[in-house]
Formats: structure tokens, sequence, C-alpha cells
């Protein structure tokens, strides 16, 4: 809940400038009664939260993103207590920095889905098959070690199951098919161009000693 909450609280205004298309103020559907994260924001998993390179990302995605940034902060060091949130990280307010850092993620999530999509890419049924099962592993870990069941950790990170197994696996194993499309098809093969291009760019360095 206290999760919810923080996340509630920096969504205010969190992605203000970011797309040409505003979140909807009214989202379409209910939160599930049971969905304590969204019950908490006020705003249901599929509001549309801003555009990136054609893509829509919605809230199930871009909260997920922002409670992984104030774990990471956490981990840090940081938001020891309610008075944290007046502290700087990097130069930057607390609340700002951590909108910001999940704003990245979540952007940069959102054009690898568009260039996948362009691509025409799609998971193999053995890709399918493998994630069901690496999901199934991961459920049995959470209620042997730590006592949750799967659908109450992912309510922690206030996600779907749908979000998570697409950012979590089906995403990685589409933008490694795409990597390899672009080496077969050499766009990552630098022309003499390109090298002048970056040295004209960058300069020359040279080191007599190490």
């Amino acid at each position: 809940i206290l999760s919810a909450a923080l996340a509630a609280l920096l969504l205010v205004g969190a992605l203000a400038g970011c797309s040409d298309k505003p979140a909807d103020p009214t989202p379409a559907g209910t939160p599930a009664a049971d969905d304590i994260a969204y019950q908490t924001a006020g705003i249901t998993r599929d509001t549309v939260m801003f555009t990136a390179d054609g893509a829509d990302l919605v809230a199930d995605e871009y909260l997920y993103w922002l409670l992984n940034a104030i774990a990471q902060a956490k981990s840090s060091g940081y938001l020891a207590d309610d008075t944290a949130w007046e502290e700087e990280i990097d130069g930057k307010p607390t609340a700002d920095y951590l909108k910001e850092t999940a704003l990245e993620s979540a952007k940069l999530y959102a054009v690898a889905e568009s260039k996948v999509n362009e691509a025409g890419l799609t998971l193999s049924g053995e890709d399918e098959n493998s994630i069901q099962t690496q999901m199934d592993s991961m459920a049995a870990s959470l209620e042997m070690y730590y006592g949750v069941t799967l659908q109450e950790y992912l309510d922690q990170q206030c996600i779907s199951r749908a979000a998570y197994e697409k950012m979590a696996y089906e995403l990685p194993l589409l933008v490694t098919d795409l990597q390899e499309q672009y080496v077969e098809a050499g766009e990552f093969t630098p022309t003499d161009e390109d090298m002048q291009a970056m040295i004209d760019k960058e300069g020359i360095y040279s080191c007599k000693h190490i």
C-alpha cells in the first residue's frame, strides 16, 4: 500500500510535456476490487501515460518502472524516511529524479517494442513455452523462499502478469532477434564514411606511455 501511495504521489505531473498526447483524466475502466495499487492511484492499467516513437505506454508499465526506481534509490541508501523526499539525488529533487529515471526506462522499452513491431517479429512457440516455464519456476521459488504467490509479487510491483511477461521475457527475446537481423543486414558494420565522420566529430587521440 505504501509503494502504491508513493507511486500515486509521483504520478502527479510526472509526464507533462512528454508527448503531444496527454493522459486521459477519466479512464474508461474501473480498477479491480482487489487491485490495491490502482485503487490508490485512481487510474486503470490501460490508461495511456505517453507515447514514444509512436508506441503508447500505459500505466501498467510506467508504474512498474517508477517503483523500480524507488527500490533502486532505497538500495543506494536514499529514501530512509519521509523527510528524504526533501533531499536531492544527483543534484535533482528526489521526486523529479525518480520520475525521470522511470520515464527513461519506460521510453526505452516503448521504443524497443515499436522497432520490434516495425520488423514484424513475433515469438516462436518454443519461446512462448520457455516463458511460461520460467514464470512457473518463478512462482514456485517465490512461494518456497518468500511465502508469497506470483500474483502477490506482481501486485507489489504494480504490474499485470501480461505486462511483466512482455518486459521481462518477450521484449528481450524479440530485441535479440532484431539485433540478429541488423547484424545480418550489415547495419552494425561501419563504412569508411562512418569511421571518418566519427574521427571528425571525436578527434584522434594517441598515447605514448601507459
